[in-house]
């Protein structure tokens, strides 16, 4: 008996020892899968993604607080199927489809969908579908969508964008081949063609300038130089320079220069290249006998002193549903489509990207009426920091049709 007890006892501690080995290693796999379960809960929690669990209906089992953001849900508003989000019949096909063939195949998918929130607004997303496997069958399928609607309109404005320079290059391409050929049937007109061949390439010319400012300003890559500048001087310069070109149009400019107008932190070629384009705009669209202002002026914003320069004219003005469009690239309203001004679409884009490389902002006013014109005013922040310098103010001088015209300071802007 002796001898079974002490086996016994052998057996007990072995026992004992085992089961310790058996707790110490649940008690470390259970710390294991709580870590891992911390950090998939975390990624849950904090992906910017929406991430569902969907059974094998289609049913939304669980969400993270993503979905909500992404589809506006709120608390109570969790729909049973995802379906119930999508923008319209097609998309639901297409998502119930791609489901099916994942529980069917258990092969994760991927597409794109249109995705609709709660207050009927429209996104697109990309949709990615994975199995979840238990025992061998797929039991749940992960989903996951990604808000897209910043890439496809990046897709969308590079496919205008192609669009747009084909058909500016074609245009003046075709009309030098069709010169270049009139010259060999009539070298009588050799002349009258060739200055036509002319204006073509100059029209090439400005588009491939365009094309290249722009690149150059999306890339930064346009030196500027920020040097205290005074707007008003600028103007002076810019619009005396339009004098001729605006009275040989029948149009009447002037202008009213605010007093004490602070200082901005400036390059003045670069905001001299806006003021042209906007004067350039102000002079094609706006019909004989009609008038242009530029204005400068102030307002208090932001703890700041931004100065606005304002050129105002009464020609044809913008509809009301372009004016949110006529800062796109190649994009020509029904005005200027409907003019005989020579135009790219591209003078604005530029205009905005150099305001706001300067820290400010352009913005349009136009009631879309002809007659009463459009405004537009770029503002840009007051130079507060720097002393002003001890300057003149500009010296008028009555042209003969009484609009007035400044001397040029000697204000060392250019």
């Amino acid at each position: 008996y002796a001898a079974v007890a002490i086996q016994h006892t052998r057996l007990y501690q072995e026992l004992e020892a085992q089961n310790e080995l058996l707790e110490d290693a649940v008690t470390s796999i259970t710390a294991e899968l709580q870590h891992a379960m911390g950090q998939v809960n975390g990624i849950l929690t904090n992906s910017p993604d929406s991430i569902l669990m969907l059974n094998n209906s289609g049913e939304i089992i669980t969400h993270n607080p993503a979905s909500c953001d992404m589809f506006g849900w709120s608390k109570d508003q969790i729909p049973n199927r995802l379906q119930e989000c999508l923008a319209t019949r097609d998309e639901v096909n297409k998502f119930t489809t791609a489901l099916g063939k994942v529980l069917q195949t258990g092969k994760p998918t991927r597409f794109n969908s249109i995705g609709k929130r709660t207050d009927n607004s429209l996104f697109d997303t990309g949709v990615a579908l994975a199995p979840i496997r238990r025992n061998g069958v797929v039991e749940n399928v992960i989903c996951s969508l990604h808000d897209i609607s910043a890439l496809k309109e990046v897709e969308r404005m590079k496919d205008t964008f192609v669009s747009n320079v084909s058909h500016e290059l074609r245009t003046p391409i075709t009309s030098l081949r069709l010169h270049a050929d009139l010259i060999q049937r009539a070298p009588k007109k050799t002349s009258v063609y060739l200055a036509r061949m002319n204006r073509e390439i100059i029209r090439l010319n400005t588009l491939i300038e365009d094309l290249l400012n722009l690149s150059r300003l999306d890339q930064n890559r346009v030196p500027i130089e920020l040097l205290p500048l005074h707007i008003d001087y600028l103007v002076i310069q810019y619009v005396t320079d339009r004098q001729l070109l605006a009275e040989e149009k029948g149009l009447i400019i002037d202008y009213a220069l605010s007093d004490s107008l602070p200082l901005v932190r400036g390059d003045s070629g670069l905001i001299g290249q806006v003021l042209s384009i906007l004067l350039t705009n102000a002079i094609n669209y706006t019909p004989e006998n009609g008038r242009i202002t530029i204005k400068t002026h102030t307002q208090e914003k932001d703890n700041n002193t931004w100065i606005g320069l304002s050129v105002i004219d009464t020609g044809l003005g913008i509809p009301l549903e372009e004016q949110n469009k006529i800062f796109e690239r190649f994009y020509r309203g029904t005005t200027g489509l409907g003019s005989d001004a020579p135009g790219t679409g591209l003078g604005l884009s530029i205009a905005q990207e150099i305001v706001s490389s300067h820290h400010g902002y352009l913005e349009v006013n136009s009631e879309g009426i002809p007659g009463k014109g459009s405004t537009f005013t770029i503002w840009i922040p007051s130079f507060t920091t720097l002393e002003r310098p001890s300057v003149s103010r500009p010296i008028r001088t009555p042209l003969s049709n009484g609009t007035p015209l400044y001397m040029k300071s000697p204000y060392p802007n250019r």
